[in-house]
């Protein structure tokens, strides 16, 4: 994975980590601060739409990285 072609999407608010843990097959609510794992980012239905990591960089802001040209899916 080349680390420098990716976009980043940050997700932030009280709400973050609930958001996420509905929409990423990985649970973030454990990640410490700085931590990174790989997730598959899936759509209502459950179908996948990229593979991301994610990352914690505050109490509540969450870093999605995905592959050069995914954030605009992403969001």
């Amino acid at each position: 994975v080349d680390e420098t072609a990716r976009d980043l999407v940050t997700v932030r608010g009280a709400d973050a980590a609930t958001y996420l843990e509905s929409q990423l097959a990985q649970h973030v609510s454990d990640l410490v601060v700085g931590e990174r794992r790989w997730t598959l980012v899936l759509d209502p239905t459950g179908k996948v739409i990229a593979l991301a990591g994610v990352s914690r960089a505050g109490a509540d802001p969450y870093h999605l990285d995905v592959a050069a040209g995914f954030g605009a899916v992403l969001m």
